[in-house]
């Protein structure tokens, strides 16, 4: 039998048609689905050196901060301390050192430690200074005066991008001229604060009040001597 054209191309047309129909391909996702997902998507934020730094230098001052202090007699550091006081850590040890008084920790740095000196008299706060900026130019480090009155000196020290802190101040304990000074640099603030605030605990224990010269004497006081007798009138 002969088939007509058109009858023919009908009939490729119904079987292409067919073929499809039985194909199923899976949808192709939508075009805006992996841009939402990626615009959504939070990035992994790593912590940077200045982040941790600054983690560090918190935990150390906590950590310095919860130091309990107690009273420490410094007569072990030699005559010129011999009945003074100053509190410092329980397991501090007080020493000689330098002709002053000194409370360390065996641990002189990082969390928890403590390392704080005295010395009898003013020590000179301008030659400390020109000392310091001596010794920077010799280590080539950078130090920085941060406070600088006549009785205080407060100042930081860069080696390398690494910060630590000291202080030297004049003060008066118990009438005397005093000073005051770290040993061992701090690590931070806080913790320079804390020895700054140990340096105020210094005095002299036992020492008897002074007489005020212009006090007036007690009209009221009573002498020694026992009162007159009033003698009984004569019976008549």
């Amino acid at each position: 039998m002969r088939i007509s054209r058109f009858s023919w191309f009908a009939l490729a047309f119904l079987t292409s048609a067919f073929v499809a129909g039985c194909e199923s391909p899976e949808a192709a996702p939508p075009a805006t689905s992996t841009a939402a997902a990626t615009a959504t998507a939070k990035p992994t934020v790593k912590p940077t050196a200045t982040a941790i730094a600054t983690a560090t230098a918190t935990a150390t001052a906590t950590a310095a901060a919860a130091v309990e202090l107690v009273e420490k007699d410094l007569s072990a550091a030699g005559a010129a301390f011999k009945g003074w006081v100053a509190k410092g850590p329980a397991d501090a040890t007080v020493m000689e050192d330098m002709g002053g008084a000194r409370i360390a920790t065996k641990k002189v740095s990082g969390p928890g430690s403590f390392d704080l000196a005295f010395k009898m008299g003013k020590q000179d706060l301008k030659k400390h200074k020109a000392d310091l900026e001596k010794g920077a130019k010799t280590a080539k480090s950078t130090v920085t005066f941060t406070t600088e009155t006549a009785d205080t000196l407060v100042w930081t020290t860069d080696v390398g991008g690494t910060k630590s802190y000291d202080f030297m101040l004049l003060q008066k304990a118990s009438d005397k001229d005093v000073t005051c000074y770290t040993v061992t640099s701090r690590e931070s603030e806080a913790d320079l604060k804390a020895l700054q605030d140990a340096c105020k605990t210094l005095e002299k224990k036992g020492e008897a009040p002074k007489a005020d010269a212009t006090a007036k004497p007690d009209a009221t006081a009573k002498t020694g001597a026992p009162p007159a007798k009033i003698a009984a009138p004569p019976s008549k």
